[in-house]
Parts: C-alpha cells; sequence; structure tokens
C-alpha cells in the first residue's frame, strides 16, 4: 500500500516542477524582451547616397517612428514608403545599428529616356519608371522613344502599355538597362520601338542600327562597336543587325 500511494506524489511532484520551471522560462522571455523594447528603440535616422532630395525628404517619407524598436524595424514597409513617395528613389538599404540608430543608403534613379503622350514628356530611367512629367524644354539629351504609347502613365510607377505591347516594353526596358550599362546612352538620340520585330535606335548622329528580333541584345551591342571600329570615321547609314552572329553596313 506504501509503495501504491507513494507513485501519485512523485508524479504531482513532477508536474509541479514542470510547471515551475515553464513559469520561470516565460518570466525569463518577458524580461528579455521588455528589456531589449527599451534598450532598442530608434533614437536616430540617417540618410547616405541622396542628391536629388534633402535628407529631411527620405527621414519624412520613411515615417519611421522615434522610439519604435528597432529589431522589429519593418524594412519592407520602410522601402515601399520611401520608393512610393519619392519617384527619383530608385533602391533604400536599410541598415540597424545598435543601440538606436537606423541608416537609410539612397540609390537613386537616373534620368534615362522619355515617352511622349498627348503633348506631355513622360521622363523614364533604364527600368522604364516614370519620374516625372515635362514639356521639351525639360528633356535635355534625353532619348526619345517611339512606338510605345503608355497607359495611365503615373510618376513613380513603370510604364504600363497594352497586352499587345508587353512584350515590347520587356525589350525596350532590357535595351535601356544594357544602353545604361554600357555608358552608351549620351550617344543614343532616339529608339524606334513601333515594331517588335525589329527595334532601331540613332546612334551618333551617323547610325541608324536595325537590333532584330528580342533576342542576344548584348552579343549585338558587342558587334556594332567592333564594326564602328571598321568604318570611315566620317561615314553614315544603317547598320543592321537582325541577322544572327552579322552585322551589314549600308552606306547613306
Amino acid at each position: 500500500m506504501t509503495q501504491t500511494s507513494a507513485l501519485p506524489r512523485r508524479r504531482r511532484r513532477a508536474r509541479n516542477t514542470g510547471a515551475v520551471k515553464a513559469a520561470l522560462y516565460i518570466i525569463m522571455v518577458f524580461c528579455m524582451v521588455a528589456g531589449t523594447s527599451v534598450f532598442f528603440e530608434v533614437a536616430d535616422v540617417r540618410v547616405s547616397g541622396n542628391a536629388d532630395y534633402s535628407q529631411q525628404d527620405i527621414i519624412n517619407a520613411a515615417d519611421i517612428r522615434i522610439g519604435s524598436n528597432l529589431l522589429f524595424l519593418n524594412q519592407a514597409a520602410v522601402k515601399s514608403r520611401v520608393m512610393n513617395a519619392l519617384p527619383y528613389v530608385d533602391d533604400v538599404a536599410i541598415t540597424r545599428r545598435a543601440p538606436s540608430t537606423v541608416v537609410l543608403t539612397i540609390s537613386e534613379s537616373i534620368p534615362l529616356a522619355y515617352v511622349e503622350l498627348d503633348g506631355a514628356m513622360f521622363i523614364i530611367d533604364k527600368r522604364c519608371k516614370i519620374l516625372g512629367k515635362s514639356d521639351m524644354s525639360g528633356v535635355g539629351d534625353l532619348i526619345r522613344v517611339e512606338g510605345i504609347k503608355p497607359i495611365k502613365p503615373s510618376v513613380g510607377h513603370k510604364i504600363a502599355a497594352g497586352v499587345e505591347e508587353a512584350s515590347k516594353l520587356e525589350y525596350l526596358t532590357e535595351l535601356l538597362g544594357l544602353f545604361s550599362r554600357r555608358e552608351m546612352d549620351g550617344s543614343v538620340s532616339s529608339v524606334d520601338a513601333a515594331f517588335e520585330a525589329n527595334i532601331s535606335f540613332e546612334y551618333m548622329g551617323r547610325f541608324k542600327v536595325s537590333l532584330g528580333k528580342h533576342e542576344k541584345l548584348e552579343y549585338k551591342l558587342e558587334l556594332l562597336q567592333s564594326v564602328i571600329e571598321k568604318i570611315d570615321a566620317s561615314a553614315k547609314g544603317t547598320i543592321d543587325l537582325s541577322e544572327d552572329r552579322e552585322a551589314h553596313f549600308i552606306p547613306s
């Protein structure tokens, strides 16, 4: 009888010990969270890399509340707020520096081209994001893009085109990105995207360059440079890159 009655008591002691440990663990976690919340409060927001916008413009757009918890900062939301409010911001890198500082490193979009709609010029970057609206006096030496008709263009958003022009817009976006990366944009005056099967552009004030289909664009631009090196410095005409691995120069 003695052994039989002792077993429930041991079980009760084990259950009580487990409950105490669980309670202590909860209290410990609560204290850690509470301590962290007090220690890692945002006290300072700093900005770097900005040129088009002031530091205060970016801080206001980020809307990071002083006193909020640094560790629980929603970086995706901060980035979205800044990029939606400030069209010339291309990217935002957010760094948390303990114990109380947030650093916003800004990469800004560079105006590259423009698209005309109903007499208004919509300035775009290499990703076809609309940076602003202007008249002819505000587009300077930017690349004129023809053959694309934006649908309800909105500053801060990428150009939207109809279903029939979606693939054409992808073609244009890759091409503008390559112009920028290869530092060719200063020599390109216009792009004619009217025919997706053969987008062309005016280059160096001397050449019309026909690219053909949307494929191997980087290779075609490399081929273009090698062809120009072999052409007389005063020559003008059309350089046809539409045929795979071949280039044809047709003097004007």
